[in-house]
């Protein structure tokens, strides 16, 4: 009897053993997306530009016009110089490389662009031979570092894996598209050029004013080409900041949640005037005389379902005041001549409104263009012409007509999927 005993409790044993084998040995599949950082020291971004024959555009980003010549920047890479002295056959002259660069702006023949978390001063005077004339170093906030060195990107991937049934699985998507800060610009006066309205760059006189996810940064450019550019000031706006417009002696600054008026009468030291709230989503802002146009868009990282067209009055810049608002698709970019409101609508294209009559805009649409991906929309200075961004390159239009626009050239960005 003993001998059954010991018989079924070694059974019962051996059952309890197998059993937690069984259970440490149990996986399951998950799938996540992994973002591995991308590293580099402040030496290597520090370098001298080498400078590289034209080639073709891969990916659409900033665009900025000095006097005959298209700036357009591809992000994290450079910037592109192309000649449209002739709309009809843009000519694609000089590569600039600046790695992690995402905005430009101009003055003479100096190019300011960022390289990661530093400013640049670049000399044009000779388009084969770009020079570095001046860095201001730490002007913009970096994602993070570590002992590995400063991280100025993510690649993520999607991955799946086998792991342990009871492992705990902690995996987040932090990653958003929009860590890097700065973006391009819009000067206004003096001898600058004219940049689009989704900017992050603005140049006034002797200052480049720039915006950060929560900053404003003065810049002194005036003795760029002396290679001294320093940043005179620094000072808190708001969270979410997206873009910044100049117009007169004013700043329109856009966030997520609503456009911050400042005034530059003393250019060294901006003064904030006002704030006209919305509801949280994507915003660029243009201003033409009294009116500020503002276009709230859905997106990745709105995470709101607003898309229209605010037509805020700005004759007060202390008291901004609403004037009418407009449904929209998904408005992105846009530009004002004259009457003339271009406005970019993502997948649903480039339309023309006419905003004499600025309660019924919605109503006087007086072209649309569908064939298009439209991000942001640029007039030519003292021309007829537009130059669109689209995810598929750059559209450059004979506006002389709004009713019957007509396309002049198309530049592929050849990594358009």
């Amino acid at each position: 009897m003993k001998l059954n005993q010991l018989a079924v409790s070694s059974a019962i044993f051996a059952a309890l053993a197998f059993s937690s084998c069984v259970k440490d040995q149990c996986t399951r599949k998950v799938t996540y997306t992994r973002h591995d950082p991308v590293y580099r020291t402040y030496a290597e971004i520090r370098q001298p530009i080498i400078p590289q024959p034209a080639r073709e555009i891969r990916q659409t980003g900033k665009i900025f016009i000095k006097d005959n010549y298209l700036l357009v920047n591809e992000p994290h890479v450079g910037v592109h110089l192309i000649d449209i002295q002739n709309p009809n056959s843009p000519q694609n002259v000089a590569f600039i490389p600046i790695e992690g660069n995402m905005d430009i702006a101009m003055r003479n023949n100096t190019l300011f662009a960022d390289n990661y978390t530093d400013l640049v001063a670049v000399d044009l005077t000779t388009l084969s031979n770009p020079r570095i004339i001046a860095r201001t170093e730490n002007v913009f906030p970096i994602i993070g570092s570590d002992n590995n060195g400063m991280i100025v990107d993510y690649i993520s991937k999607e991955v799946t894996e086998e792991i342990a049934c009871d492992a705990a699985y902690g995996y987040q998507n932090m990653w958003t598209n929009d860590m890097i800060m700065t973006m391009n610009g819009t000067p206004i006066r003096g001898t600058t050029g004219v940049g689009g309205s989704m900017s992050r760059f603005a140049l006034y006189d002797k200052f480049l004013y720039c915006v950060d996810q929560q900053s404003l940064h003065v810049v002194n450019v005036a003795a760029a080409e002396q290679g001294n550019m320093y940043e005179e000031s620094q000072m808190a706006v708001g969270w979410n900041i997206e873009t910044i417009f100049p117009s007169d002696r004013n700043l329109f600054i856009g966030s997520q949640t609503g456009m911050f008026i400042y005034s530059i009468d003393n250019p060294r030291s901006p003064v904030q005037l006002s704030s006209f709230e919305h509801a949280q989503a994507c915003d660029p802002v243009f201003a033409s005389g009294n009116t500020a146009y503002v276009t709230l868009r859905s997106g990745t990282q709105c995470n709101n379902g607003a898309n229209e067209l605010l037509v805020v009055d700005v004759s007060n810049l202390r008291q901004p005041t609403l004037t009418a608002s407009y449904p929209m698709h998904n408005p992105h970019g846009l530009s004002v001549r004259n009457n003339d409101l271009f406005l970019c609508e993502g997948d649903a294209g480039l339309k023309v409104f006419d905003v004499a009559n600025q309660q019924n805009i919605a109503q006087n649409l007086r072209s649309s263009f569908a064939n298009i991906h439209a991000i942001d929309v640029l007039t030519i200075p003292n021309t007829n012409n537009v130059v669109v961004v689209g995810k598929d390159g750059l559209h450059i239009y004979d506006a002389s007509n709004v009713s019957g626009i007509r396309e002049l050239s198309f530049i592929p960005a050849l990594g358009h999927p």
